[in-house]
């Protein structure tokens, strides 16, 4: 037994020398240079490509075998340089490979460049001038295994078991233990240029730093380059650093990386801002299921902070995109501050708080070419949004569910600018004198953008307040497909009434057609004007004297792309209805007894009658108010042309009828409104009563817009000349009448007195 180990141990001393006689003859009497041409005509041949070996190779063989070259350059004949190398050094300890390790002293890689580019006739440099092999080429190089196992004749079990038996005790087995001292990649650049796109994207300076990386050991890595890319007048720099502590485990098959860092840097004219992100985790990944963890994962961006877990698996078809759920979350931040770290400030707000507090909650689960967020919770200020998002990568439809609570909308209206008085005074002149101009020609959207909606919305709020007005169970839902949109709810119940409609958009002809359905049931009108005027910066205090329920319904429809086309095109119908009205403030008949008798008082005084406030209508001790019972009337609209001829209201006292026609096109109006004294209770309260019972006191409205209220409207002076010179001569007649009395009764005592 001796003797066979002594005889054992004796070959291998013998073999271990002879192995470092052949290694030392290797090294000191075989160069390797000698060689490059023949390497160089190989690859032409084998491979099709050109290969230029300008630097120098060497190599040593023992104990460490290690390889040296510099200056390689490789292109594919008649193209642009391919790829080229500076130089790279590797060195592998023999002795460690025989008993089971991988030692490695060191791998290093410097100056390596690849160089990507499309022509502007759309060839590419990385591949030949003739292009990848055919089919039927790429099927001769096809091995007679691989053609035995593409065959449809169905293989056995023990066949198709002895592979899997062969690939568990493969894993089962004891992995090889590595060991590398460093690894350095330098100076690395990758470069894609498109003639054809006028686009260039540039990886520089990349840099690979690592040292005693041992499997089952934690070590030091780091990574940094920079990415440069441009379209057109539009470029874009980003600036990365990473570092982080790695474990290989290669037993187990698995990559973890502790407290991983990285730093990105973007900048460019593409940006609006220079920007800064930083990104923490830990990370671990399964080898074998290329399923991947990202634990304590952190993302910081200006002032807002992503964070939360991510589970990545990208074992499923190479071909689609990877597996990811997890959970995030964005802490509160202040959306004004982060959109001015942006670069894109926004507008100042009603409320200088707005937008102060945006926080998400939100777990993600994208797979199956479906993206979704469930449950998906947001703040926004003091509004609380609960719901779901879907998206669709294969059919880009997106799914929004949405319920919240009070959302204060006045709040992000855009603050109110300050003027001067002498500027308002000046801008209110102005309005009032000038002649209002036509409607825009042109578009208000692109049709195009309309065609790109893909969305099923739904959105549901307790409360919701806009320009002062409390709408209440307000809720909106919105199908979008092919430029078809259906917004078949748009909901809301509003000071005991409530609000319904419906409107219908269709893009997929040259111009917009809308159809829309509106209906307002039973909503006091009171509470609503008042509630808006609270809201309003400058509003006359009567307009939240008016109270009523009102009730209207309409159906409209329009064609066209720019506001003119709207408005001329706007066709359908509308009603309006409102009962137990009144007018806080304001005696409608009060004030038009009072007017008219002071024509009449003023047109038949003379100095040495009664003074005029003899004749002067008493003021009631009452508050003045206007009661109308009913109120109705219904439009006709033709190509933006407002008719109607059935307004009706009846007042305490008064009678109102208009008829006429709006022309929203030209900014005009022509309507009449007549009103008629009809009852006892106007016949006593106004001295002339009687003179004005069933007579109509015509308003004639007619002219632009632009025009000032009382020059717009003004009252019929033909009728009111009428009665006015019936109402004198009655009165005349009257006097007449007296007049003759009293000299009749002075003649008759003059003729009885005794001579």
């Amino acid at each position: 037994m001796k003797r066979l180990l002594k005889l054992i141990l004796g070959l291998f001393a013998l073999a271990m020398t002879l192995l470092l006689a052949v290694a030392v003859y290797l090294t000191l009497f075989f160069n390797p240079n000698q060689f490059k041409p023949d390497i160089e005509r190989i690859a032409l041949e084998q491979g099709g490509i050109e290969l230029q070996i300008d630097g120098k190779v060497s190599w040593a063989i023992f104990p460490w075998l290690g390889f040296d070259i510099s200056d390689i350059t490789t292109r594919y004949p008649g193209q642009t340089d391919l790829a080229s190398l500076r130089k790279a050094h590797v060195s592998l300890h023999l002795p460690a490979l025989a008993s089971g390790q991988m030692q490695i002293r060191d791998i290093m890689i410097d100056g390596l460049e690849l160089h990507l580019q499309r022509n502007q006739q759309g060839q590419v440099n990385w591949l030949p001038q003739g292009g990848l092999p055919s089919d039927d080429a790429q099927h001769d190089l096809t091995s007679p295994l691989q053609e035995e196992d593409s065959s449809d004749t169905p293989a056995s079990d023990s066949t198709l078991q002895a592979p899997r038996q062969a690939a568990e005790q493969e894993t089962q087995a004891e992995p090889l233990s590595l060991n590398i001292s460093s690894i350095l990649i330098s100076n690395a650049q990758l470069s894609y240029q498109d003639l054809l796109l006028d686009q260039t994207l540039t990886l520089s300076n990349l840099e690979v730093t690592a040292s005693n990386l041992t499997a089952g050991e934690r070590f030091p890595a780091d990574l940094s380059f920079t990415l440069q890319g441009s379209r057109g007048p539009e470029e874009l720099t980003a600036t990365l650093n990473l570092q982080g502590d790695f474990l290989l485990n290669l037993q187990q098959m698995q990559l973890q990386a502790h407290n991983l860092s990285s730093r990105i840097a973007l900048s460019g004219t593409a940006l609006p801002a220079p920007l800064d992100i930083t990104l923490k985790s830990n990370l671990e990944r399964d080898l074998r299921t290329g399923i991947t963890h990202f634990n304590n994962f952190k993302l910081s961006l200006a002032n807002m902070q992503l964070q939360g877990r991510l589970v990545l698996d990208d074992a499923a078809d190479a071909s689609d995109m990877p597996n990811l759920t997890g959970e995030l979350t964005v802490a509160p931040f202040d959306l004004k501050q982060f959109m001015s770290a942006l670069g894109r400030p926004l507008p100042d707000t009603a409320d200088p708080d707005a937008l102060r507090l945006i926080s998400v909650n939100a777990a993600i689960n994208a797979q199956d070419k479906r993206i979704s967020l469930s449950p998906l919770v947001l703040r926004v200020d003091d509004t609380n949004l609960a719901g779901t998002l879907v998206y669709s990568r294969e059919t880009r439809h997106m799914n929004i569910h949405l319920r919240g609570d009070v959302l204060d909308a006045d709040r992000y209206r855009a603050a109110a600018k300050n003027s001067d008085p002498d500027t308002k005074a000046v801008t209110a002149k102005a309005e009032q004198t000038t002649t209002p101009a036509g409607y825009s020609r042109e578009p208000l959207i692109e049709l195009g953008l309309l065609r790109l909606l893909n969305v099923d919305a739904m959105l549901d709020m307790q409360r919701v307040i806009f320009a002062g007005l409390k709408l209440d169970h307000l809720g909106i839902t919105v199908q979008a497909d092919k430029g078809l949109i259906n917004l078949s709810r748009l909901n809301a119940d509003l000071y005991e009434g409530s609000i319904r409609n419906s409107m219908t958009l269709d893009a997929s002809g040259d111009d917009l057609l809308i159809n829309s359905q509106h209906a307002v049931q039973a909503v006091q009108l009171g509470r609503l004007l008042q509630d808006l005027q609270g809201s309003a910066d400058e509003h006359t205090s009567s307009i939240s004297s008016i109270s009523g329920q009102l009730n209207a319904d309409a159906e409209l429809s329009s064609s066209g792309l720019s506001p003119h086309d709207l408005i001329s095109q706007l066709n359908g119908r509308a009603s309006l209805s409102m009962t137990d009205g009144q007018v806080q403030g304001f005696d409608m008949a009060h004030n038009l007894c009072r007017e008219i008798t002071s024509v009449v008082t003023r047109k038949e005084a003379t100095p040495e009658e009664a003074a005029p406030e003899e004749t002067a209508v008493e003021e009631s001790t009452q508050a003045h108010t206007t009661g109308f019972s009913n109120l109705q009337t219904s439009l006709r609209i033709r190509n933006g042309v407002l008719l109607n001829d059935d307004l009706n209201a009846s007042l305490d006292a008064l009678q109102i009828n208009g008829r006429g026609q709006i022309d929203l096109g030209a900014q005009a109006m022509d309507y009449r409104i007549g009103m008629t004294a009809n009852s006892e209770q106007f016949e006593q309260s106004c001295p002339i009563g009687s003179a004005l019972q069933g007579k109509e006191f015509p308003i004639i409205c007619a002219g632009s817009f632009g025009m000032p209220a009382t020059k717009l409207c003004r009252p019929d002076m033909s009728s009111f000349t009428e009665l006015l010179r019936q109402e004198l001569e009655k009165r005349l007649s009257q006097k007449v009448q007296e007049q003759l009395s009293k000299d009749a009764v002075r003649n008759l005592l003059q003729g009885l007195r005794p001579e």
